[in-house]
């Protein structure tokens, strides 16, 4: 009787880790199917604030451009308040912060490129580094070798 007992309890332990990684699965599944989802976490950029109205109207245009359909606004707002922290801006307008409006998104690309193509083109960043053939000297330190007289 306990090898049974001792069986059915192995079995359960691998039932229950089997029904944990799906459990892990569908989460993952679900998270790669949340159009509203994807689309905040794309956006997401410390210190920008955007206004509710402006992000759904750009989740729309982005969902237009991969041929999906766009979620309803109340969905999107859910979610949004779930990633999100949000405040009121007069007139009770709703303004989500850390994430970026098309308009903006699109300023932070550009400039994202520009730095890309100035790093390129002073690969080494030799901004900092002194005027070519000039070698700097290594300071003394104190107790150093420099610092020791011959006798």
């Amino acid at each position: 009787m306990s090898h049974r007992i001792g069986t059915f309890n192995t079995l359960e332990s691998e039932v229950l880790d089997i029904l944990s990684c799906l459990i892990e699965a569908l989460r993952d599944y679900r998270k790669a199917q949340n159009l509203a989802y994807l689309f905040i976490q794309s956006r997401r950029i410390a210190c920008e604030e955007c206004e509710a109205k402006t992000l759904y109207c750009d989740y729309q245009q982005w969902c237009r451009e991969r041929g999906e359909a766009p979620t309803t606004r109340t969905a999107f707002e859910r979610e949004a308040m779930k990633l999100l922290e949000m405040r009121y801006k007069g007139a009770g307008r709703i303004v989500y912060l850390d994430v970026a409006g098309s308009e903006r998104w699109e300023e932070i690309n550009e400039q994202a490129e520009r730095d890309l193509i100035e790093a390129e083109s002073d690969p080494l960043n030799c901004s900092d580094c002194p005027p070519s053939g000039v070698v700097e000297q290594p300071k003394a330190t104190p107790g150093g070798p420099e610092s020791k007289t011959a006798k």
